[in-house]
Parts: C-alpha cells; structure tokens; sequence
C-alpha cells in the first residue's frame, strides 16, 4: 500500500507554477516570475511579475514592485504597481506609493504613502503606471 503519492505543484492564479521566496531567503537585483509569486524570505531591487504576488507575513519586499495583482501580509517598502488590485492585509505593513485598479486596506493594516486608484475603470497598463510615476517624482521639489 503507497502511503506517499506524488504531488504536483501548486498552480497559479494566472496558470502556471507559484514561483516561492522561502523564509530565510534574500535576493537582491531584478527578478521576474511569470506566474504567480510567493514571498516568504527578503527581496531588495526590482520585482515583476505577470502574475499576483503575495508577501506572507514574514516576508518583506524593498524594491519596486510590478505585478497583475498584490496581496501584502508582510512588509513592503517602496513603489507597488497593479494593473488589479493591492490588499493591505490586517498584518501588513506598506510604506511607500501605490498605483492600481484598486485597493483594499484591512482593519489592523499599515499604509503610510500615498495612492493613485483609477477607479472602477480598467488601471493602467504598467508602462503607462511607471510613466505616470515618473512623471509625478520629477515634480517633487527637494
């Protein structure tokens, strides 16, 4: 009798494979997932995907962060990019600016920055978003 089946991996919402940071995990640079990814460890630099990213509440996300959905549990510090929608969990904590279709911030969440929602209508593309961005950071006077 086989006590141990073989599985598989767990898909994605976009499809594919979920691509995981695990805990204890640090990588720093530029990474691209093509389906969904999971962060559980530290990622410093520029994040994409063409998936949802999920930081679980151990992990923490320092960098630019482009993805079709976000959902944050852990910390993240710096510029998130949804064509979707970003959820602030009631165990996240984001500081930083947020671009998306939407956001959904839970009771016990932290959110310090500032937010762009297009409102019910379709966000936009993510090289528009980074246009936008960067058009508004060129502004700020020091």
């Amino acid at each position: 009798m086989a006590m141990f089946r073989k599985m598989k991996p767990p898909l994605a919402v976009s499809g594919g494979a979920v691509t995981l940071i695990g805990e204890g995990s640090v990588i720093e640079g530029d990474l691209y997932a093509p389906a969904d990814l999971r962060v559980e460890g530290e990622v410093r630099g520029r994040l994409r995907s063409e998936g949802e990213v999920v930081v679980g509440e151990r992990g923490y996300v320092r960098s630019d962060l482009h993805a079709a959905h976000v959902i944050i549990a852990g910390r993240v510090e710096g510029i998130v990019r949804a064509e979707g929608t970003v959820r602030i969990t009631a165990t996240g904590k984001l500081s930083g600016t947020i671009l998306a279709g939407s956001l959904i911030i839970e009771q016990g969440a932290v959110f310090q920055g500032k937010s762009d929602m297009y409102g019910g209508k379709e966000a936009l593309p993510l090289q528009e978003a980074k246009e936008k961005e960067d058009a508004a950071l060129s502004c700020v006077v020091v």
